[in-house]
């Protein structure tokens, strides 16, 4: 479950990083879902 989220939260993120470019300052809130998820 932890992998497979983690995962899904890489392609959302790279998703995110392409799609919307303008809006950096939303980066650190995917960092922080994908530090939660190797935490955890």
């Amino acid at each position: 479950v932890i992998i497979f989220f983690n995962s899904l939260t890489s392609v959302m993120e790279s998703l995110y990083v392409h799609s919307s470019p303008i809006l950096p300052r939303n980066l650190p809130k995917l960092n922080n879902i994908s530090l939660f998820a190797n935490s955890s």
